[in-house]
């Protein structure tokens, strides 16, 4: 495919949707799309901006409608769950519930609101979960693809609509909050029932109760998983072939030699380890960068 907003063909025009129609592009509307090829480059801020209202155009977003993003330091990873790249994982989220909920209110000021709550303070603190970080700012998902070494190679930034996927999963084109109703088959019954697996099947998106000031600087959201273990890509390009209208989603590619530049501008951009983590661990990092590497 040829990358959008390359080649002098500006996106939301006749020509400025490519590959649609290709393999792995089954839809009833050109602005439904699942493209993870990677052809889509990014060497650049202003080439980011570039692919990103390519993407806006293509997939008709106007006004309040969401376009969620999510960085990757190595271009080859899938979209799976640090819980989920455990074997037993989650045969033991149960316990790993119960016990994180044992031993946290003594750090909390206020205790979760919600099972989805739960997850994400477990998230937020270090513990796997079947949580998926997205933002809503690509600036910070490009962020993270690009801060860390990433094992030398090409790093990548997804691009999902989260209403697109929830359309199949909840039956409703919205993205709900943690606690909603529409999310309860997503969290693990009482740990005392001895259940081991939710009742969903597929992944939900939902948007947190932002506690926390790195929520916040982060514009924060999440994808939870459900039984389905399968990475959330594969997911997608599933439900892509099935759904009736699609689904919306996109994987950049970020070149190896591009990565320390794109830091380098970001950091310009005002977007650093401080301002992505509003705390000393993310002061410390950015002092430490600037002077030492």
């Amino acid at each position: 495919m040829t990358p959008l907003c390359q080649g002098g063909v500006r996106a939301g025009h006749s020509k400025a949707i490519p590959g649609l129609g290709e393999k792995g592009d089954r839809t009833t509307s050109s602005s439904q799309f699942v493209d993870f090829t990677g052809d889509r480059v990014v060497t650049s801020l202003t080439q980011c901006a570039e692919q990103v209202r390519g993407l806006i155009d293509a997939w008709n977003i106007t006004g309040e409608k969401s376009l969620w993003f999510r960085g990757h330091s190595d271009f080859t990873w899938g979209l799976t769950p640090g819980l989920h790249r455990w074997p037993k994982g989650a045969y033991h989220e149960r316990e790993l519930v119960r016990d994180f909920a044992i031993h946290s209110p003594r750090f909390l000021d206020h205790a979760p609101a919600s099972g989805l709550g739960r997850l994400a303070v477990m998230q937020h603190y270090g513990m796997p979960t079947r949580l998926l970080d997205w933002t809503e700012s690509y600036l910070v998902a490009l962020w993270f693809a690009v801060e860390g070494p990433g094992h030398g190679g090409d790093a990548a930034l997804w691009a999902m609509r989260p209403a697109y996927l929830n359309r199949e999963t909840l039956g409703e084109h919205s993205i709900p909050p943690e606690g909603d109703s529409r999310l309860r088959d997503h969290v693990l019954p009482d740990p005392e029932t001895r259940i081991r697996t939710v009742r969903a099947s597929r992944p939900a998106a939902f948007r947190p109760v932002r506690t926390s000031a790195r929520i916040v600087a982060q514009r924060g959201t999440f994808t939870v998983h459900g039984a389905d273990q399968r990475p959330l890509d594969v997911i997608l390009e599933e439900l892509h072939g099935t759904a009736t209208k699609g689904m919306q989603a996109a994987k950049l590619r970020i070149p190896a030699d591009s990565r320390h530049e794109i830091l380098t501008e970001l950091r310009f951009a005002g977007i650093t380890d401080s301002t992505v983590f509003p705390e000393l661990s993310g002061i410390s990092r950015e002092i430490f960068r600037r002077y030492v590497g």
